[in-house]
């Protein structure tokens, strides 16, 4: 007679794998509602994977049984693909390892069959993409043609609105973004006209699906007995509900995820559908803290930071080494100095290692690829987006300096005028269309024919400057245009001091980075040309990886053993709107923040670098810094702070009513807003959310 099969001797003879007592305690939970939250580094995949084959081969469930469901296609083929590893010898048939989107899209088809009703084409990124669509739209909308940025933007925006169902007219109003509700509005009009669906229409078209045959979702809840959900942490409103509708009534439902790492809000992504999952009667509250992947000090440095956040599992990162280097965080003078510090860690780096340098958004990567590939040094460029080439404010300012070179350019002379404060009519620009003779200056030849006094001086102002743009160096010119010609003014004006503005400042500054290195205008216009085609040559998935570069959205779920996390600024990381959010006492925002440098730190296996190239450093390099508080330091708050009144930022007045040093804590009654509880680390810190109310 056979043996029944024992899923952790099997485990342990054909793999060598071994689970400690939390992990084993996930493994063996397998009925009714179950949250497990793993720490980075955890082993969430094999143990997860693991779960679902102690389903099959130990409890005798049937794999068409099982859905595993998670966020991204790579995960779900890294599931897959794990399953395979460990167990595919003793089960040969494993579940439809799956991502919601995917999912959804199945039940439509279902749906299409049964009620003859034709399924429409999906926009899927290769024959048709949502930037066609959204192109002519946006030049209906505002007249103007939108760069790749702005249709990235406008994809974004409409994905969060349809994934959490806010009315473009309410995120129009906190994105700044007036023109959104009619783009917004004809996009929609234009698939249903043409009988399209984007990604984001498969969850909401599932549910209505379900809603119009009752026997369809009646026949996929049976199927399904036994629901494991990934990455729950980046699950979206209308994602949720759909997990929410079909485990009804199921004998498993299974969330695994981190809110500590979730970092796709702009997607409509949100934290707290997992929080509430886990706070609700019934639901089985699991941790995974040790992590195999992290130092000391690395594990160390990214507690501090997500520590800030309040809306959150209290978890303790246990790292399974207690060697490795301190975190390095530097507060550089500006940006040539931290290429040059990159330069040095990645060129001395150990056989054998790998590297990331992450960073928060894509331009902050062209300088660094630049310089790599300047120096010969192989690199591999992660899921890069931006075409730097096509972007608003580097066509500008090649533009201008085309101008300075060719006076008689009469498509740059239209581009850039009125961006750099000459004030005339587009009759006058019709004019010299028609009457400028060929190599004939258009700036000359306007002011010859102004005959008002405000444009003849901008016209004046404007040749002189051009005449003296040509005798600077390419980084140079960059900065004249940017000051003296007024550009820095018109971005301003433009976006409003906002998100933009701070991409587009990221962007000069590679561009600056790029002009240090050419001799003149022309071979700067050729370096920025053949950039994208070098870029994508390095995003070949032939190349070497071994250095790799990354947004660090890209690079979640991954590790290296060297990290550098570059540009960590005010306004870049955390962001501009996030410093503003906080300061109207809404911190949701810069709780978005911190997580998503907690997953940049919590990349890093061996050696972690915060990089800071400016005179704003970001203050997670002084949080990083600072000297973690001491038990006996929260000890002794125990008779500092009970009965004292204290001033919290956003809570305002209140009284400390106890204190628990072993929890970290303290209970605080704030009036009308009730009983809270903080965390003492807030007293300890520089920068102090709580004020004690006697010292004002």
């Amino acid at each position: 007679m056979d043996q029944p099969f024992k899923l952790l001797p099997y485990l342990r003879a054909q793999h060598k794998i071994e689970f400690d007592p939390q992990q084993r305690e996930a493994l063996s939970a397998r009925a009714g509602a179950v949250l497990l939250l793993a720490v980075p580094g955890a082993g969430k995949t094999t143990v997860t994977v693991s779960r679902i084959a102690a389903l099959m081969l130990e409890d005798g469930v049937l794999p068409e049984r099982i859905l595993p469901l998670t966020f991204s296609r790579e995960s779900a083929r890294d599931m897959k693909a794990r399953f395979a590893a460990l167990f595919g010898p003793v089960a040969p048939k494993s579940p439809a390892f799956s991502t919601i989107h995917s999912f959804c899209f199945g039940v439509l088809r279902a749906y299409s069959s049964r009620s003859g009703r034709p399924l429409p084409t999906l926009i899927d990124g290769q024959s048709l993409r949502q930037a066609d669509l959204l192109r002519p739209l946006c030049r209906e909308q505002t007249g103007e043609f939108p760069d790749d940025d702005t249709l990235e933007e406008l994809i974004r925006a409409i994905g969060y609105c349809q994934n959490t169902r806010t009315p473009a007219e309410t995120f129009a109003k906190t994105a700044s973004l007036p023109e959104f509700p009619a783009l917004f509005s004809a996009y929609r009009a234009q698939k249903r006209a043409r009988r399209l669906m984007d990604f984001d229409d498969l969850m909401e078209m599932a549910l209505k699906a379900f809603r119009a045959d009752p026997a369809l979702l009646s026949e996929y809840r049976g199927r399904f007995r036994h629901i494991c959900l990934d990455e729950a942490q980046d699950t979206s409103l209308v994602q949720h509900q759909v997990i929410e509708t079909l485990s009804a009534g199921c004998e498993s439902l299974f969330y695994v995820g981190d809110e500590d790492q979730s970092i796709y809000a702009f997607r409509g992504a949100d934290p707290g559908y997992l929080l509430a999952f886990g706070r609700r009667p019934g639901t089985r509250l699991l941790k995974m803290e040790r992590s195999f992947r992290l130092t000391k000090p690395v594990a160390e440095a990214a507690q501090k930071i997500i520590s800030l956040n309040r809306n959150r599992f209290e978890k303790t990162i246990l790292p399974a080494r207690e060697d490795g280097p301190a975190v390095a965080v530097a507060p550089l003078e500006d940006a040539p100095a931290q290429y040059a510090r990159l330069l040095e860690g990645l060129t001395s780096l150990p056989s054998g290692k790998t590297a990331a340098v992450l960073y928060r958004n894509n331009p902050s990567a062209i300088g660094v690829a630049s310089m790599l590939d300047r120096a010969g040094i192989g690199f591999f460029m992660r899921e890069h987006q931006s075409a730097f080439a096509k972007s608003l404010v580097v066509r500008d300012v090649l533009s201008v300096m085309g101008l300075a070179l060719r006076p008689s350019d009469l498509d740059a002379f239209e581009r850039v005028y009125y961006k750099l404060g000459a004030y005339i009519s587009r009759a006058m620009c019709e004019e010299a269309r028609k009457k400028c003779r060929p190599g004939e200056a258009v700036v000359s030849f306007l002011l010859h024919r102004s005959q008002e006094t405000v444009n003849s001086a901008s016209l004046a102002l404007l040749r002189s400057n051009l005449e003296k743009l040509r005798s600077l160096s390419p980084a140079d010119a960059v900065d004249f245009i940017l000051g003296p010609m007024n550009y820095r003014r018109f971005l301003e004006n433009r976006c409003g001091g906002g998100e933009q503005l701070a991409l587009g400042e990221q962007k000069l500054e590679a561009l600056r980075m790029l002009a240090r290195d050419c001799r003149g205008f022309e071979e700067l216009a050729g370096r920025i040309d053949s950039l994208d085609a070098m870029i994508a040559a390095h995003a070949s998935p032939d190349v070497d990886r071994r250095i790799t570069l990354s947004t660090i959205h890209a690079a979640k779920g991954l590790e290296f053993d060297f990290v550098w996390l570059i540009d960590v600024t005010e306004g870049i990381l955390p962001s501009l709107g996030a410093i503003r959010d906080r300061k109207r006492g809404l911190p949701g925002s810069m709780e978005d923040e911190n997580r998503l440098c907690y997953v940049a730190a919590t990349r890093a296996k061996e050696r972690l670098e915060l990089l800071s190239p400016s005179r704003l450093p970001s203050r997670y390099l002084d949080r990083i810094a600072a000297p973690k508080p001491s038990n006996h330091e929260k000890g002794c708050l125990r008779d500092e702070l009970s009965g004292r009144r204290i001033l919290h930022r956003f809570f305002g007045y209140g009284v400390v009513l106890s204190v628990t040093p072993e929890q970290n804590s303290c209970r605080v009654d704030f009036g009308k807003l009730g009983v809270k509880t903080l965390t003492l680390d807030i007293f300890l810190e520089e920068g102090p959310l709580v004020t004690f109310a006697d010292r004002l």
